[in-house]
């Protein structure tokens, strides 16, 4: 991990490996090593250490986001979409799960789809994601 904060990601990737190696299960080595590639532009091989990180923990969080954002950075907005949308149905009462699909959605330009979110933001009453400034921006838009 000391390598991965001094910038010095090759180094970070090795060890990270090595941490795979001894330790499978553990997911954050698979974490770390996919945003050491993802810093080095490597987004393929990003792609698959987020993806195994989400496999070994599928109620994280941070491993849907990582693995979208770097789908999105490369233009697969389906795929990213996917991740996203995943990570608000497995955590369906956390606010900030749906709050990253609504940004997805607004950065992606799809009004209809950002709506949506909020206005099931507003019905399920979900904790102050309803309140969010992108959704009163939106809201207001459409009155």
């Amino acid at each position: 991990a000391a390598y991965y904060r001094l910038d010095e990601y090759r180094e970070a990737i090795e060890h990270f490996r090595r941490a795979t190696a001894i330790r499978p299960r553990r997911v954050w080595p698979h974490f770390y090593m996919g945003q050491s590639h993802r810093a080095l532009g490597e987004h393929e091989e990003a792609i698959a250490a987020f993806r195994r990180a989400r496999e070994r923990n599928p109620r994280e969080l941070r491993f849907f986001y990582a693995l979208g954002e770097v789908l999105e950075d490369l233009g697969r907005s389906e795929e990213a979409e996917r991740q996203f949308r995943a990570a608000a149905n497995v955590n369906a009462t956390r606010p900030d799960a749906w709050s990253k699909l609504l940004a997805f959605y607004v950065r992606q330009g799809d009004r209809r789809k950002a709506i949506a979110i909020c206005e099931r933001l507003q019905k399920e009453d979900i904790d102050n994601a309803r309140d969010s400034s992108e959704c009163a921006i939106l809201m207001e838009n459409i009155r």
